[in-house]
């Protein structure tokens, strides 16, 4: 029950009368005030200013001053009223003169009521000085737009003030609201609880909580963006998506860019600085901007009822449901924010989608755990990438280099980026000697990447980073057991602590998990990693890469994995393992894989060593002669042969060895086209090579190619033609097949097993030869050429097939076969350099193609193909750019003639 109110006389209600009409001046003073704010946007008003000089003053965005005095009364202005008011302004006209006060000045006198008939007369006379103006109720004369009108009461006032405010757009409190909110703030200016009594038009959207614009828009990409390997989609069906990547994988640029060629709505909030309970009130506030923005209803609908928390985004997302808006948020920084908030802002909303750009860190880990969703993991960059990046930069790097550049960044973006600056101001753009700097840890200049991941290293126990110290000896996945073999190789430590560290490890991103329950360290990683391998003991790097090589042959051995034959080198090359290195490097498949380049290096200082046995400086010999062939260069082949010839006349070091040097020399001199040396060495071999019929057959194909080399083609044929029948029979395929039948369905034919495998390769290569006589003895090669590379594929005779592969390209084209042609490089050659790392192939198997789609009469992906091509420029010979342009000119001329024939 409510009580009735007693209403008490007041003791003195003239007292009340004065006290009631003090304070109504004082709120029509304010509300004038108001008035000026709400006019203020479109008026040319900067500033507005409250009880200093006078009741109200303006600064125009032109510099001019205007001083307003505001009278409220109940009577007839008088000019007794304003007299004081008008010796003020003449005191300030004055100090705006002397140039005490900057700019120009003028003067307006606001009346509730109209002037008596003095201050009238006064007025129209022209008595008082021009500069002033009076503004009453239902005044005759235009008064300054900067200037609201005057009105009889407080009433009006108020209604005027509401009106206006109606018309301000996407306001997101009711007018009326907003008009005694500003009323209070004005009255506590002039209370002095406001600097300078003063507002600034610049922030009137936030004083009249008006939501004006989106805050946060998509940071700028590079103004040249590079794609990333693997690029997701930014649009999915997928509603809520986490992309993860260190600090530098270029995660924003990625949103930004796809976000400018995305037809859908989206909208960008960093809330990575935004404290965790502000974030949906704020999110809220910021996508309404964006989407809601574009009418009154659409906007109070989503604030009004809840302008703050997670109702206003609930609210906002059914307003979405309901216009049906294609409506995505990118939220950058998400690692920052508690999990629990970020799956609050997830639970609240259905149908708004959400990708979280995030570092991989252990909340991000949780979240995926809490909620079912799994990281995307940007991937870096790819080979073209970093061409382009090393080319804009005036660096210089090979493929291969590129490769390791990549290598040691993780082609993380900002990291290559940084690497290939670092490289152009310590080592003079020579990528190749930062990345050996780099490896080898002897930089002098931290690199972003390091400043970066230090922190991240750092962090981990030392039991973690001492596993991924020695996972980091390897750049290929490692299957658990393998891992685990490796680590308890070097560092005691149980199965279950190793299972624990790699489950804290995964979520941060360092170990990466593959199918197959196969791990690795990120790339970006691995140079931390190595860095503090390199910091352990002697016996502990020892027994690292011992198990490390038992485990990759063993598994080479199963598996026959040629992606891990590379590593397996660098491990040999590490050990020092002289003898398995030259095993391995005189075996002519050992040429066909990517080894590296290291294993040269200590092969060329075993054989320069005297202390080394004899037996295995030959060796080392054979291998670098065999490779210097391969590569051209004729001038370390003449200079390993003789080192090879004078060991073999100081020690005894047998027939095979007397064999390996003869074969060496006798194609050294059919290179030089020496016939004479070539025959007597042909027949020395005749006499040296036993009689067993592997050794004949390997016999007859040195003499083929010998005889080759000479010009001597059609006595080459007559003993290559036969040779490939021996091996066809040998092999049980049966008559010689090559003009009748198709390599891909003689398939279920060849088993390549250790056996024989090295009579398959030899067959290849027998066949190789044998459609270069055909064609040189004017015969169509028929499908020799197609057996060769199917036969070297099965063998994993990678150099050979991509080799092979691109004469039969330049065969299929000679045929005027275009689409072949097409097909053959891009399903099989571009994989395989791709796949197997193959970067001494990659920039030759590419300009081919480039003359390929010409022929197929698409120049634009021809010319595509050269302009990619362009960054790998500073990285190749001269004769590689010259065999670049001369196709290039090439293909210019291919365009023009199809014009002029209709063709395009």
């Amino acid at each position: 029950m409510v009580a009735e109110s007693t209403v008490v006389e007041v003791l003195d209600p003239r007292q009340l009368a004065r006290i009631e009409a003090v304070h109504r001046g004082f709120l029509y003073q304010h509300l004038y005030a108001v008035a000026c704010l709400l006019l203020a946007g479109e008026s040319g008003v900067a500033r507005v200013t409250v009880e200093r000089d006078e009741d109200v003053e303006l600064e125009l965005r032109d510099g001019t001053h205007c001083y307003l005095q505001v009278k409220d009364r109940t009577a007839a202005l008088t000019f007794s009223i304003v007299e004081g008011a008008l010796q003020r302004f003449d005191a300030i006209r004055e100090e705006h003169r002397l140039g005490k006060r900057k700019g120009a000045a003028v003067f307006a006198i606001v009346s509730s009521s109209a002037p008596g008939p003095d201050l009238e007369s006064r007025i129209s006379n022209g008595t008082l000085a021009p500069d002033v103006t009076f503004v009453w109720p239902d005044a005759k004369g235009t008064r300054p737009p900067s200037m609201p009108p005057a009105w009889t009461d407080i009433s009006a006032a108020a209604a005027w003030c509401v009106e206006r405010a109606e018309r301000l757009p996407m306001l997101t409190v009711s007018p009326q609201t907003l008009v005694w909110k500003l009323a209070g703030l004005l009255q506590a200016a002039s209370a002095g609880e406001v600097a300078a009594h003063a507002f600034e038009v610049s922030t009137l959207s936030t004083l009249f909580e008006q939501l004006v614009l989106q805050l946060q828009q998509f940071p700028e990409p590079p103004a040249v963006y590079r794609p990333i390997a693997d690029e997701p989609e930014l649009i999915s069906d997928v509603r809520v998506r986490i992309v993860t990547g260190f600090s530098g994988a270029g995660k924003t640029a990625w949103a930004a860019q796809a976000a400018t060629h995305s037809p859908n709505e989206t909208a960008y909030y960093d809330v990575g600085d935004v404290p965790a309970r502000s974030i949906a009130a704020q999110l809220t506030r910021e996508l309404a901007a964006r989407w809601a923005a574009s009418s009154a209803e659409g906007l109070r609908r989503v604030l009004l009822p809840a302008p703050s928390g997670l109702d206003g985004l609930r609210a906002l997302d059914a307003f979405l449901e309901d216009t049906g808006a294609q409506a995505l948020v990118v939220l950058d920084n998400a690692h920052r924010v508690p999990v629990a908030d970020l799956r609050m802002l997830i639970d609240a909303t259905r149908h708004l989608r959400i990708v979280l750009l995030a570092h991989p860190t252990a909340s991000i880990g949780e979240l995926e755990a809490q909620t079912g969703l799994k990281q995307e993991l940007l991937q870096g960059w790819g080979l073209d990438q970093a061409a382009a990046e090393v080319h804009e930069q005036g660096a210089r790097a090979s493929a291969k280099n590129l490769a390791r550049l990549l290598r040691v960044t993780g082609g993380l973006p900002l990291y290559v980026r940084t690497a290939v600056q670092l490289s152009v101001s310590q080592y003079d753009g020579d990528v190749s000697a930062l990345c050996d700097a780099l490896e080898a840890s002897t930089n002098l200049v931290a690199t972003q990447q390091e400043i970066i991941l230090t922190g991240i290293f750092d962090a981990q126990e030392e039991a973690a980073r001492d596993c991924v110290a020695v996972l980091s000896i390897s750049d290929v996945p490692l299957n658990q057991p393998e891992a685990l073999r490796l680590i308890r190789g070097t560092v005691a430590i149980t199965p279950a602590k190793f299972a624990a560290i790699v489950r804290r490890l995964a979520p941060l991103g360092i170990v990466r998990i593959f199918s197959g329950q196969r791990l690795q360290i990120h790339d970006a990683l691995r140079v931390l990693g190595r860095r503090r391998f390199d910091e352990m003991s002697e016996e502990q790097i020892e027994a690292a890469l011992g198990a490390l090589r038992d485990l990759l042959a063993d598994s080479l051995e199963v598996e026959r994995n040629t992606a891990r034959f590379p590593l397996f080198v660098r491990t040999l090359v590490e050990l020092r393992d002289l003898d398995a290195l030259t095993d391995l490097a005189t075996e002519e498949w050992f040429h066909e894989l990517n080894a590296g380049e290291d294993v040269w290096h200590v092969l060329q200082r075993a054989a320069d060593n005297v202390e080394v046995a004899p037996q295995i400086r030959f060796d080392a010999l054979d291998a670098l002669a065999y490779a210097s062939a391969r590569s051209n260069d004729d001038d370390s082949t003449r200079r390993h042969l003789a080192d090879m010839k004078r060991l073999l006349s100081e020690h005894d070091l047998g027939r095979r060895s007397s064999l390996v040097y003869l074969n060496k020399q006798a194609a050294q001199a059919a290179e030089d086209g020496d016939l004479a040396e070539t025959l007597q060495a042909i027949d020395q071999l005749r006499q040296l090579t036993p009689a067993r019929p592997d050794y004949q057959r390997i016999l007859e194909y040195s003499i083929a190619l010998l005889l080759f080399k000479l010009e001597r083609h059609h006595e080459m044929v007559e003993i290559i033609e036969p040779l490939v029948q021996q091996y066809c029979e040998l092999l049980q395929f049966g008559r010689l097949p090559l003009l009748r039948t198709d390599a891909p369905r003689f398939e279920a034919r060849v088993t390549a097993t250790e056996t024989s495998s090295y009579d398959i390769r030899h067959l290849a290569d027998s066949l190789d030869l044998l459609a270069r006589g055909w064609e040189k003895t004017g015969r169509d090669p028929g499908r020799a050429r197609a057996f060769a590379i199917f036969f070297y594929k099965r063998v994993n005779a990678l150099s050979s097939f991509v080799k092979v592969g691109q004469d039969l390209v330049d065969e299929h084209i000679g045929r005027r076969d275009h689409d072949s042609a097409r097909a053959l490089i891009e399903q099989e050659l571009l994989p395989t350099v791709i796949e197997h790392d193959m970067h001494d192939y990659l920039v030759s198997v590419r300009s081919q193609y480039a003359v390929v789609l010409a022929f197929c009469l698409d120049f634009g992906g021809a010319f595509a193909e050269f302009e990619q091509l362009e960054n790998y420029a500073p990285g190749l010979s001269e004769d590689q750019r010259k065999e670049i342009r001369q196709q290039r000119r090439q293909v210019e001329r291919m365009q023009r003639q199809a014009a002029e024939h209709g063709l395009i």
